[in-house]
């Protein structure tokens, strides 16, 4: 047979304690349930401001690091247009010392021929000025040969007339 449930032995006035106290106990449960809650709430609304200030000071972070990023995004760009100037003056340069450089083997090579041309000149100079020489001996040579032959013409010519006077 089977046993009798402990309710159906016991009078109701005991039941009715026993329904009252536990009925106390749900009472004092839920109030603390409810003073935890509220501690728990009160700790979330903490946590909860305590993010709300992590979020606002990481937003602050995050515009500054945006601001940065556009001011480095500048730079970059302003170094990037120097750059390509720099390389396009640096191509102009270029162009020009190549010019120059041309230039200056057109005029290396000009003065080179110059200087042979110099050279030959001194050559020809110094042939000249033997040449020179040689007339100036041969001129002289002449010289006392139309001296001595005046000299021979005048004398034959005195005694031409010497003859004539004898005569």
């Amino acid at each position: 047979m089977a046993s009798p449930s402990p309710n159906q032995g016991t009078p109701t006035t005991g039941s009715s304690k026993l329904d009252n106290a536990s009925k106390e106990d749900l009472v004092k449960l839920l109030k603390r349930q409810q003073v935890l809650s509220k501690k728990n709430n009160t700790e979330k609304v903490k946590e909860n401001e305590r993010l709300k200030e992590g979020i606002a000071t990481l937003q602050c972070e995050l515009q500054s690091y945006e601001s940065t990023v556009e001011r480095l995004k500048k730079e970059n760009d302003d170094i990037y247009t120097s750059n390509q100037l720099m390389t396009s003056n640096i191509e102009e340069l270029s162009c020009a010392m190549k010019k120059k450089e041309s230039e200056r083997k057109k005029l290396s090579n000009e003065r080179e021929d110059h200087l042979s041309e110099l050279a030959v000149l001194r050559d020809n100079k110094t042939q000249m000025k033997g040449i020179l020489g040689s007339l100036q001996e041969s001129e002289a040579a002449l010289q006392q040969d139309i001296t001595a032959l005046t000299v021979k013409l005048d004398s034959e010519q005195q005694e031409r007339r010497e003859e004539r006077k004898e005569r």
